[in-house]
């Protein structure tokens, strides 16, 4: 291990001193559906601007708890395939995280 940042109580980054590059890896705990709004947005504006300051040559994993529940149904557009259960929750369509190119 690198480093490690514990960013918030729900954001943690760790950087592995790996080859061919290093790995980061970015792990959350995202806001629950019964969370505020501004919650929720601050959250993903943090997790945005952490990624963005990540070095693009290397790798970075965003991994952990998004308080999504995918429901049933497959949604191409969202990466969501068929088999979740229940019904989805509002926080299903929050999680996208820009993946900005150079």
């Amino acid at each position: 291990m690198k480093s490690y940042n514990p960013v918030s109580d729900r954001i943690l980054t760790v950087k592995l001193n790996t080859k061919p590059v290093a790995l980061n890896i970015i792990q959350v705990y995202a806001p629950t559906s019964v969370s505020t709004q501004e919650e929720a947005e601050q959250f993903y504006s943090d997790l945005q601007a952490i990624k963005d300051k990540m070095p693009k040559r290397e790798v970075c994993i965003i991994m952990g708890d998004f308080n999504a529940k995918v429901g049933e149904g497959l949604e191409l557009e969202s990466g969501i395939g068929p088999f979740g259960l229940g019904e989805r929750n509002e926080r299903e369509k929050c999680w996208h995280i820009s993946a900005k190119q150079d």
